[in-house]
C-alpha cells in the first residue's frame, strides 16, 4: 500500500501534500439520528440535488458536539494526527430521495493553509447497496491532486456509522442513489500542530 493510502487497525487515512482523509466508524450514530427530525429551513445555493438538505442550529444539539468533538479528538490522538479541534463552524443533514446526487464540490476555496484551515466530517446514517447494474450506487467519491495532474480517487459505500473525514480542500461529490441515503455533515476548524504529542506540549 503506497504512502498515499494507509491501512491502520480498522481505519484508512489518506495523505497527499497538505490533503488529508480519514476513513472510520462513528461509535455513537444511533444518538445521532434524531437529529434529522431538527428540520429548519431549507438550505439553498446547495450542491445536493434530488434531496433535502437542511442547517442545524448549533444551540440545539451542544450536547451531541461536544460528543463529536471529543471522539474524533481521541480518533486524531490514537492515529498520531497532529490535528487540533478548535471548533464546529457549521453543521447540517442530506437525505436524498431516488435519483438524489451531489455534484462535485469542495468546502474551502481560500488558498491552502498548510498550518491548519477547515476539515468536512461527514456521518452516513443508511447501508447503500451496490448494483449489479451500477457498482457506484450512492458513493460518495473523493479527488486529490497530485502536482503531476494526477487525480487521486476513491469510492466510498455508505454505511451506517462510516465518517469519512476530510481536509476541506478535498474535491468530493455523491453518484445518484436507488436507495434512501442520509448524512450528517460538520464542517470544523483546526490547527496543525506537529509538536502537540510531545512530552512538554
Amino acid at each position: 500500500m503506497s504512502e498515499y493510502k494507509q491501512q491502520i487497525g480498522d481505519d484508512t487515512f489518506y495523505t497527499l501534500r497538505d490533503l488529508w482523509m480519514l476513513v472510520t466508524q462513528c461509535p455513537f450514530i444511533d444518538e445521532l439520528e434524531h437529529l434529522f427530525e431538527m428540520k429548519t429551513d431549507k438550505m439553498f445555493g446547495t450542491y445536493t440535488q434530488g434531496g433535502e438538505q437542511f442547517n442545524l442550529d448549533g444551540k440545539e444539539f451542544v450536547e451531541e458536539q461536544t460528543k463529536i468533538i471529543n471522539w474524533l479528538t481521541e480518533k486524531f490522538s490514537e492515529l498520531r494526527l497532529p490535528f487540533k479541534i478548535n471548533c464546529i463552524n457549521q453543521a447540517w443533514c442530506v437525505s436524498y430521495r431516488k435519483n438524489g446526487f451531489q455534484a462535485m464540490h469542495r468546502h474551502n476555496y481560500d488558498v491552502l493553509n498548510p498550518t491548519g484551515g477547515d476539515f468536512s466530517c461527514v456521518i452516513n446514517f443508511d447501508d447503500v447497496p451496490l448494483l449489479d447494474d451500477c457498482e457506484v450506487n450512492g458513493c460518495l467519491y473523493t479527488m486529490m491532486p497530485a502536482p503531476s495532474g494526477y487525480q487521486y480517487y476513491e469510492e466510498h459505500p455508505s454505511k451506517r456509522g462510516q465518517a469519512v473525514i476530510m481536509h476541506a480542500d478535498v474535491w468530493h461529490g455523491v453518484y445518484p442513489t436507488q436507495h434512501q441515503r442520509r448524512c450528517l455533515v460538520l464542517d470544523m476548524n483546526y490547527t496543525y500542530d506537529e509538536n502537540m504529542y510531545e512530552p512538554n506540549s
